[in-house]
C-alpha cells in the first residue's frame, strides 16, 4: 500500500531544516514498499499431515522453522485418563481403529477399543503395573456402559480373549460397574486363569465417572471410524443441485432436505 503512496523527497519545503528526518522517512517508506512486494509474494512451504498437504506462507508465520526432515515425520501420540486411589489405579487408552486398502479408497477392518488398564497399589503412591489386568471395551460397551450411568445401574460384561481358538476358556474376564452411596460408583474387574489372575477394584468420585463417560462419549464414533468418513473429501455430484438453482439456502427459497 506504500507504494502507491507519494514519499517525501529532497523537493519537500523541510528539507531545508529537517533534512534528518526527511531522510529517515524517504528511507521508512523505501523499505516499506519493498516490503510490501515481498508480502504479496510470500515463499511457501508444505506441512505435512496425514491426510493432506497445506501450504503454510512462510512470511506470516510466527512459529519455529520446519525443515524437510521434520515434515514428513508424524509423531506418535499417547494419552489416558487414570485415576489412583490408595489400593488400586485405573487408566483409560483409546486403541485406534485400522484400516484396509479398498479399490478406491480405505474401509474398517477392525474397530478401535477403549482399553481399561488396572493395577494393584503397593503403597507410597506405587503400583503394580507390570501385573496389571486389561480389558477392551468395543463400541457396543461403551453404549452399554453409558446407558447404564444414565440409569445408574449396575453392568457388567464377559469375555474370553481367547474365544474361537483351541485355548477358549483358558482365561475369563469379568468388567463390573457398581453405583454405591452418594453418587459414586465402583469399577471393578476379575481375571480368572492367565498371568494377571486376580481382582482389581477403583472406587470413583461423581466427578471421575463424568470424565470417564465424557472420554467415553468422545471415543464412541471414533472407535468406529466415523471421523476419518467426515473428515475426507466431500461428496460432488456432477449435476448441479435444483435446490440451489431454486433459490436453496442460498436464496429465496426454502431450505435444503434429504432425498429421504
Amino acid at each position: 500500500f506504500v507504494s502507491n503512496q507519494k514519499c517525501l523527497s529532497e523537493e519537500s519545503p523541510y528539507v531545508g531544516t529537517q533534512t534528518m528526518s526527511t531522510s529517515l522517512l524517504v528511507t521508512s517508506c523505501r523499505f516499506m514498499a519493498t516490503r510490501g512486494r515481498q508480502l504479496r509474494s510470500p515463499t511457501m512451504f508444505q506441512i505435512a499431515s496425514p491426510r493432506t498437504q497445506l501450504l503454510v506462507p512462510h512470511a506470516f508465520s510466527t512459529g519455529p522453522s520446519v525443515n524437510d526432515a521434520d515434515v514428513n515425520r508424524v509423531p506418535a501420540v499417547y494419552t489416558a485418563y487414570t485415576v489412583y486411589k490408595s489400593k488400586g489405579a485405573v487408566s483409560f487408552k483409546i486403541i485406534k481403529p485400522t484400516w484396509d486398502r479398498a479399490a478406491s479408497g480405505i474401509r474398517l477392518s477392525r474397530e478401535g477399543t477403549m482399553l481399561l488398564e488396572f493395577a494393584t497399589g503397593n503403597g507410597d503412591r506405587s503400583y503394580a503395573w507390570g501385573s496389571k489386568g486389561t480389558f477392551g471395551l468395543s463400541a457396543s460397551e461403551i453404549g452399554d456402559f453409558l446407558a447404564a450411568v444414565d440409569a445408574n445401574e449396575e453392568w457388567s460384561a464377559f469375555h474370553d480373549p481367547n474365544m474361537g481358538g483351541s485355548s477358549r476358556g483358558a482365561v475369563n474376564k469379568s468388567l463390573k460397574l457398581t453405583p454405591a452411596a452418594q453418587g459414586s460408583w465402583f469399577l471393578s474387574l476379575g481375571v480368572r486363569g492367565g498371568a494377571s489372575t486376580g481382582s482389581y477394584s477403583v472406587p470413583l468420585t461423581r466427578g471421575e465417572l463424568r470424565v470417564i463417560t465424557t472420554c467415553l462419549a468422545f471415543a464412541l464414533p471414533r472407535c468406529l471410524g466415523l471421523d476419518e468418513q467426515f473428515a475426507g473429501p466431500p461428496s460432488v455430484s456432477d449435476t448441479p443441485s435444483s435446490n440451489f438453482a431454486s433459490g436453496g439456502t442460498n436464496g429465496s427459497g426454502g431450505s435444503m432436505m434429504p432425498p429421504f
